[in-house]
């Protein structure tokens, strides 16, 4: 499972997750951290060292998560679950799941409007 969204929105729906994956682990849980540059932001990110001081401020600024979280840049990597999900590119205003079939798939997208029963329903389907 892939959680994307805000520090917020994911800490939030991993405090749902958790419970029900066994920490994370069965399906595992990941995260991927929607980061978007402010408007202030000074640099370029097709410069490769801008990018990665982008990502390494954005990570401090997010703090820890009990699961692994990635850093994605204005949410392109997650864009299929955003997308999915009915949520558009760069949005962090709602934390998305994108349920991972085992043959790495995407099975099905949620938001975190989902109840703690769809969430298992969707979980059992990955089992």
């Amino acid at each position: 499972m892939i959680v994307t969204g805000s520090a917020a929105g994911i800490r939030k729906v991993l405090s749902r997750l958790l419970p029900l994956t066994h920490g994370g682990v069965k399906p595992q849980v990941i995260g991927m951290l929607i980061a978007v540059p402010a408007p202030d932001w000074k640099g370029s990110l097709l410069d490769p060292d801008d990018a990665a001081s982008f990502a390494r401020e954005a990570a401090a600024k997010a703090g820890t998560f009990p699961v692994p979280v990635a850093i994605d840049i204005k949410g392109a990597a997650g864009y299929q679950i955003s997308q999915a999900a009915g949520i558009e590119a760069g949005q962090t205003s709602r934390t998305t799941i994108g349920f991972v079939a085992s043959n790495r798939t995407l099975a099905d997208a949620t938001t975190e409007t989902a109840t703690d029963e769809e969430l298992r329903g969707q979980i059992a389907t990955l089992r």
